[in-house]
């Protein structure tokens, strides 16, 4: 049994590559919490209480979406 056979048959998460759509869900996610927060950042400066209301939701959407998806 060489290396490569071991690696093959090795199931463990923390040794495992992700699944694509994961990497691809997390920098969404990533995306999302990052405009959240320069949207909240933005509403300061343009005393608007509806931007900062969205930019507040789209930050809680980006970690409401990973939660619903590990159900799956």
């Amino acid at each position: 049994m060489d290396a490569r056979e071991d690696q093959r048959d090795d199931t463990d998460p923390y040794t495992t590559h992700p699944n694509p759509s994961r990497v691809v869900m997390f920098l969404l996610c990533l995306a999302m919490v990052i405009g959240g927060f320069y949207l909240m950042a933005v509403s300061f400066d343009t005393e608007s209480p509806w931007i900062f209301t969205g930019g507040l939701l789209l930050s809680g959407a980006a970690f409401g979406i990973p939660m619903r998806e590990s159900r799956a």
